[in-house]
């Protein structure tokens, strides 16, 4: 829960005509979250098998690790931080909040209808 918490505080971090070094200081630990997030999954991938994916939450996160990942590439292959892909990035980032209201029985409902 930290670990989201902590992404979002740093991707809020960012704005418009931060200092390069800045800007590629918070790029550097949104990797190392989205690094943090994908060995999370795959450790509970290997450790439950096919049983990971009978979870509504699991995959959840599997989507969202994996759309990051994905943004993060063409991020990486386009060698630009603009336009859509930026924008997919982020959102997939942001939907790892829906993870920390998981407790709660109304937005489990909700989201397992």
């Amino acid at each position: 829960m930290w670990c989201i918490i902590f992404n979002t505080i740093i991707m809020g971090m960012q704005y418009f005509g931060q200092p390069t070094l800045y800007g590629e200081f918070l790029n550097a630990l949104n990797l190392i979250f989205a690094a943090v997030f994908t060995l999370e999954m795959l450790i509970k991938v290997v450790a439950l098998r096919a049983r990971y994916f009978t979870d509504t939450w699991n995959r959840f996160d599997f989507a969202v690790v994996i759309g990051t990942n994905i943004g993060l590439i063409f991020l990486w292959v386009s060698g630009s931080n603009v336009g859509l892909t930026v924008t997919i990035s982020r959102s997939f980032r942001i939907a790892r909040l829906l993870r920390l209201m998981n407790g709660t029985e109304s937005i489990n409902q909700l989201f397992n209808t």
